[in-house]
């Protein structure tokens, strides 16, 4: 069903059934008819199924109106767009669905064209079709399909029926006098409504410039002469247009109350059980965290509170505790300088640890001492390779030394004080 396009004609009934049938036609992705035919919803070989439906309402069915809107946005223009055609229709406004079309071929930029639809009627073609699993994503009325030309009106006879239409998407509906129709369906004389609406539109500036007439005769047109006197129009006979599909670009009567469910609604309604299963996760989840949080603090305060403790043991004397980590490395450094021992950061320790490196080496004579933010660092010149490798390993036997050759044999000996 991929990229197929199924075109549904809705047969001007006031009731609709399962035995009712429909004519349709089914239209591949390059716009080729694959199939056509007619038959009841209900049963797949009489009408198949498509990726895209578009259902044609019956001309009968569809009020034109034109009418002036104010230059608001869409979404207000719509909301007061059943009042605003209400004194053009008559019966309630409230039993109309109405749609804008687009803007009218007038002078005013504001006048637009309007199609109205009885809403129960509509209601009850979408119930009918959706319990035939049908979802209809857009909905046009037949004269759409009439082909037309900027500036020229097209028209299709049917029977006792006929419909015109303009290129801004207007359309008349009218009926014919069977009785004074010749052998080719046409009678001599164009339908009084016909002419009216040519006078009408004329009185406005709006005369078509050609009137193409659609018929499946096109041999021999005797009623074009008398059409064109009667209509002062110019009159084309061509052959009815095949069965085409329908773009998205046309009239589209399924819009506000009646618009289709859309594509992302229909995934978040496919996706509902997984996204609650993730929501689910990530619940859990962070109760988890919360709770791992809350150990982790009660930790932290009985840590806390047992170092502050054993400050006070140490130290009973102290006023205050603020951070009894650091308040007893502090004191405990303060100690050992007041008995001679080199606190942890002490360059005297530092340089303690140099001169026990030297004291394997007497024949080592240091040219030069430099201490700096507890770092002591030692230069001396060391030619020997041998004593240079005994100095290397025992540089590395002592925490935080470091040992480095720079050119003209200098070694450079550093040891910081350990934090």
């Amino acid at each position: 069903m991929q990229n197929l396009q199924l075109l549904l004609h809705i047969p001007d009934l006031p009731t609709l059934d399962a035995q009712t049938a429909v004519s349709w036609q089914l239209f591949d992705r390059q716009a080729d008819l694959l199939r056509d035919s007619d038959g009841a919803l209900t049963t797949l070989s009489n009408v198949p199924r498509a990726e895209r439906t578009v259902i044609v309402i019956p001309a009968r069915r569809v009020v034109y109106i034109e009418t002036l809107l104010p230059p608001v946005s869409a979404v207000k223009r719509d909301a007061l767009l059943r009042y605003a055609i209400e004194d053009k229709l008559t019966i309630d406004p409230a039993t109309v669905h109405a749609v804008v079309l687009g803007v009218a071929a007038s002078n005013d930029p504001n006048t637009h064209v309007v199609a109205a639809i009885d809403r129960a009627w509509l209601a009850s073609v979408l119930r009918w079709l959706g319990d035939a699993a049908i979802v209809p994503a857009q909905a046009i009325s037949a004269a759409e399909l009439i082909p037309v030309a900027r500036g020229e009106w097209g028209l299709v006879l049917d029977g006792s029926h006929g419909l015109a239409r303009r290129a801004d998407g207007f359309a008349y509906s009218f009926d014919v006098d069977n009785a004074a129709a010749q052998n080719s369906g046409f009678p001599d004389e164009p339908p009084f409504a016909l002419t009216l609406a040519l006078k009408e539109a004329r009185d406005h500036q709006q005369s078509p410039s050609q009137l193409t007439v659609f018929t499946n005769q096109t041999s021999a047109a005797p009623w074009i002469a008398g059409w064109q006197r009667a209509l002062d129009c110019q009159v084309r006979v061509a052959a009815r247009p095949n069965a085409r599909m329908v773009s998205r670009g046309a009239g589209n009567l399924l819009a506000g109350d009646f618009a289709p469910p859309s594509t992302h609604g229909a995934w978040a309604k496919t996706l509902r059980p997984a996204l609650q299963l993730i929501a689910l996760i990530a619940f859990v989840q962070i109760t988890f965290i919360v709770i791992d949080a809350w150990r982790l603090d009660q930790r932290r305060r009985a840590l806390e509170h047992e170092m502050t403790q054993v400050f006070k043991e140490a130290f009973p004397k102290a006023q205050a505790i603020v951070d009894p980590p650091l308040q007893m490395q502090r004191n405990l450094d303060t100690m050992k300088r007041e008995r001679g021992i080199g606190a942890g950061d002490d360059a005297r320790l530092a340089l303690a640890h140099l001169a026990a490196i030297l004291r394997d080496t007497p024949s080592i004579v240091p040219q030069r001492v430099l201490v700096r933010d507890g770092t002591v660092s030692l230069e001396t010149t060391v030619a020997d390779a041998g004593t240079q490798a005994k100095l290397k390993s025992r540089v590395a036997e002592t925490p935080g030394a470091m040992f480095n050759v720079e050119p003209g044999n200098v070694v450079r000996l550093s040891v910081k004080g350990q934090p």
